[in-house]
């Protein structure tokens, strides 16, 4: 094959071999008329525009063929998972399902403690966390009542059977310090007030958190409840915990802290002010029969008369902090011989952790609790008619506090005033009388915080009261 003849070092150069360039050759050619526009391109040039237009609609087809092609190829997978027969509708339900409804069939309940603004009380003081909860346990039986009688949808009755009232059971608690400040008994005794007549299968105390939120389509009476980080669950239905471990040990396997419940907001209380009276707790027949009821629904144990141990018993309560019984082992070696074989004496030192049910079943088997005046006086509520408490009150102070309960609960009550202790208060006793000091808050508080003393002529005392109240002067006891 020949190789290309090689070019003049002329014509690389770009001129001819006639002496002309490219650019000559170029000037001679004709040329089109000035002005640049689209009409000045030579005769059949397409034009850009056209051909932008072409290209867009080319690409449109291309794109709504892919369109075609990608809907088709999933409607014949779908209905191939179906196997061709069910709505496609229905399909997209089951694969994205609708929230579910807020639904009451647990039958879940909750309450709201709050305290009056004139006064802040510790969860952990028996008495004010009686006062705020235990007088409702009588308002509440004609609600529960009401509740078993009406139809789901009705009232208070959403999602209550025949059965009556709320299984499971909130307490939302009116503040984080209140929360910390409880203890077995506190959460036992706002328990017997706030729960159903016929108990629960589940109490949880919660600490302060966000209000109920409301569905849509919900009535304001049932929300949404999520469980705060700090709470306390107890069991207490036929399965629930062992009594020594209610409303003492927390239960862990009922409920998560974050997950949500469906439950009927029944209210808050406890805020009132001033509070229903001691003596004014049990005001309907039957009531005192229904709060033994349901103490031994929450406890599960049996308060009944039959199963009680044969003897008597006086139970001395010893407190832990102040106003101690400072001869407490002197009253006991005197009961124990003044008392006959019938008789037997048990001092109980008083400890905050002990397993509340456990207690109350003590104070139940007990017909005498001595011991000084205070909070814990109100173990009264656990002891049988007829039954007898006895106070000791420190010198220049004196408030009967608990005689209206008891009497209410039909426990007979006596007391005796103890005769100053220490030099201050000895001193001080010969100036004020008791009516004086009670009238100013710092003298009360001066005298609340002895000793307390139980003398010769408060042990007769004892003895006399034991006297009158089972054997009623027929015989010695």
């Amino acid at each position: 094959m020949k190789r290309p003849p090689t070019a003049s070092p002329v014509e690389r150069s770009g001129v001819s071999s006639s002496g002309r360039s490219a650019f000559d050759d170029a000037a001679d050619r004709p040329r089109m008329p000035s002005g640049g526009g689209l009409d000045n391109m030579m005769p059949g040039t397409p034009r850009p525009q056209a051909r932008f237009r072409s290209s867009l609609m080319l690409m449109a087809l291309g794109v709504a063929c892919l369109l075609v092609l990608a809907v088709t190829l999933s409607s014949i997978l779908m209905l191939s998972n179906t196997g061709g027969g069910e709505d496609q509708a229905a399909v997209l339900r089951e694969t994205h399902p609708a929230p579910p409804a807020c639904s009451l069939t647990d039958r879940e309940s909750v309450i709201s403690i709050e305290q009056p603004a004139e006064h802040k009380f510790p969860g952990g003081h028996w008495f004010h966390v009686a006062e705020m909860s235990v007088p409702y346990h009588s308002m509440h039986r004609g609600d529960w009542a009401r509740d078993a009688r009406s139809d789901a949808g009705q009232a208070w009755g959403k999602g209550v059977t025949e059965s009556g009232s709320a299984r499971i059971l909130y307490v939302r608690l009116p503040s984080t310090g209140f929360y910390e400040d409880t203890n077995p008994m506190s959460r036992l005794i706002a328990a017997l007030g706030l729960a159903p007549e016929r108990g629960v299968d589940e109490v949880h105390f919660l600490a302060p958190q966000a209000p109920l939120r409301v569905p849509d389509g919900h009535e304001p009476s049932v929300g949404e409840l999520t469980i705060p980080p700090s709470f306390f669950s107890v069991a207490t239905g036929e399965h629930g915990q062992p009594a020594e471990e209610r409303f003492k040990v927390h239960a862990t396997h009922l409920v998560a802290a974050g997950s949500q419940r469906c439950v009927r907001d029944d209210g808050a209380y406890g805020a009132e002010w001033p509070k229903v009276p001691r003596g004014s707790w049990f005001p309907n027949a039957g009531d005192k029969e229904a709060f033994g009821a349901k103490l031994s629904a929450l406890c599960g144990l049996d308060f009944r008369g039959e199963n009680r141990p044969p003897g008597r018993r006086v139970l001395i309560y010893q407190r832990d902090l102040d106003r101690r019984l400072a001869n407490i082992e002197e009253v006991h070696s005197f009961l124990e011989s003044e008392l006959n074989e019938e008789w037997t004496v048990e001092v109980h030192m008083h400890d905050p952790a002990m397993p509340p049910c456990l207690l109350a079943k003590k104070m139940w088997e007990s017909d005498v609790l001595v011991t000084p005046h205070g909070f814990q006086s109100l173990v009264m509520l656990f002891m049988r008619p007829g039954s007898l408490v006895f106070e000791v009150y420190p010198a220049m102070y004196y408030k009967p506090a608990y005689r209206p309960l008891a009497l209410e609960l039909e426990v007979n009550h006596d007391y005796v005033q103890a005769f100053p202790r220490g030099l201050p208060h000895r001193f001080a006793n010969v100036f004020v009388s008791t009516e004086t000091c009670m009238a100013y808050k710092s003298c009360r508080s001066f005298a609340r915080g002895s000793d307390v003393e139980l003398s010769p002529h408060g042990r007769a005392e004892l003895i006399y009261a034991i006297h009158e109240a089972f054997y009623h002067g027929s015989e010695d006891p």
